[in-house]
C-alpha cells in the first residue's frame, strides 16, 4: 500500500495539534495589546515572565493522541453524541519541546486492534464503545506508547472557525459527490478552484469514497487554505474569537497557561522540525488493515514516538 510522501504531510499534525494555535500567533504583533482583555489565552501571551514548556507541562515532551469526530448516527438515522461517535481520524504525535520538534504517525481508521475484555475491531470504533478513555487504551495498546493527553477535535468547529474567517479558495482535485441520507451528509463538489464554506469545506475534508491516504491529502490542503485565510488582513480583528475557538476545537483539554504555551511553542517549531508518517498497515481481507508487527518498532523510532 502506498503512502503520500510525508513532506507533503507536514501541515496535517500541525493542523491537529496546534494548528490553531499557530495560526493565532502569526495574527501576533502590537494588535494583541488591544485584545488582551478579551482573551485570557492572549493575556497570557504577553506576560515577560512567561515560563518555558519545559517548566508548565513539568517535562521535556508529551504524547498526544488526536480523534477527529463528528456526529455519528444509528441505524434508522438516531443523532449519536459526538462523545460516542466513531473517529474519524486518529493521529500520535510527540511535541518535543526541548528540540523545537514535532513528531508522528496518522493510525488509519479501519486497522484492526485488541483491547483486553473486548472483541477485535477497528480502532476507530473503539471511541463509540468507551469514550476517549478506551480509544486511547486501543492505541497505546497497538503501538505501544504511552499517551499523555487526549484531544477529541470536532469537525463541526472546524467549520465554524471556516465561516467566521469568511471560508475557504481551494482546488478540489475532481469531482466529489456522496450523499447519505441517514447521516445528514450531501457533498456535491465540482473539480477547479472554488470558494468555500463551512458546511462545504467540511464535505471536502470528510468525503472519504476513495482512501484515507486521499482524504489525510485533503486535510492538508484544507489546513494550508485555513492558514492562508485566517491571516489576511481583514481577519485580524477576530483573532479573540479564533483562540476561543481553538479551545473549543481541542476539547478544553490544557489550561489557560498551557495553550499559550503551545502556541509559543509552535511558532518556535520550523517546518524542517515536523516529521510525520504513517502506520505500517498491510490488507488484511474483509476491507480491513493490520499492523505489519515487522515494520512497527523502526517506524516508531524513524518518527521518534520512541527513542532508539
Amino acid at each position: 500500500m502506498q503512502v503520500a510522501s510525508e513532506t507533503k504531510r507536514w501541515k496535517v499534525v500541525l493542523g491537529w495539534v496546534s494548528y490553531g494555535l499557530l495560526v493565532t500567533v502569526a495574527l501576533a504583533g502590537g494588535t494583541l495589546l488591544g485584545w488582551a482583555k478579551d482573551s485570557p489565552v492572549i493575556l497570557d501571551l504577553l506576560n515577560p515572565l512567561k515560563e518555558s514548556p519545559e517548566e508548565v507541562f513539568g517535562r521535556n515532551d508529551i504524547t498526544i493522541l488526536m480523534l477527529g469526530t463528528d456526529e455519528d448516527r444509528a441505524p434508522g438515522g438516531r443523532t449519536v453524541d459526538r462523545e460516542a461517535a466513531r473517529s474519524d481520524m486518529i493521529m500520535v504525535a510527540r511535541l518535543h519541546f526541548d528540540k523545537k520538534k514535532i513528531t508522528g504517525i496518522t493510525i488509519p481508521r479501519d486497522t484492526l486492534a485488541k483491547v483486553p475484555g473486548h472483541s477485535t475491531r477497528r480502532i476507530n470504533a473503539f471511541h463509540s464503545v468507551g469514550g476517549a478513555d478506551l480509544a486511547k487504551e486501543a492505541v497505546e495498546n497497538l503501538i505501544g506508547v504511552k499517551i499523555d493527553r487526549v484531544i477529541v477535535v470536532n469537525y463541526r468547529v472546524f467549520q465554524d472557525m471556516v465561516d467566521l474567517i469568511g471560508g475557504l479558495d481551494i482546488d478540489v482535485e475532481k469531482r466529489l459527490r456522496y450523499e447519505d441520507e441517514r447521516g445528514h451528509l450531501n457533498i456535491d463538489l465540482e473539480p477547479g478552484l472554488q470558494h468555500l464554506d463551512g458546511e462545504k469545506a467540511m464535505g471536502y475534508v470528510r468525503y472519504r469514497r476513495d482512501s484515507d491516504f486521499n482524504r489525510q491529502e485533503r486535510q492538508r490542503t484544507f489546513l494550508v487554505a485555513f492558514k492562508e485565510q485566517a491571516t489576511k488582513a481583514n481577519n485580524l480583528r477576530k483573532a479573540p474569537e479564533l483562540v476561543n475557538k481553538t479551545n473549543e476545537l481541542t476539547g478544553y483539554v490544557f489550561s489557560d497557561n498551557e495553550l499559550s504555551t503551545l502556541m509559543l511553542f509552535a511558532k518556535e517549531v520550523g517546518t524542517a522540525n515536523i516529521h510525520l508518517g504513517m502506520l505500517p498497515v498491510y490488507d488484511a481481507g474483509n476491507y480491513d488493515l493490520a499492523v505489519e508487527l515487522g515494520k512497527l518498532k523502526d517506524t516508531l523510532e524513524e518518527f521518534e514516538l520512541i527513542d532508539p
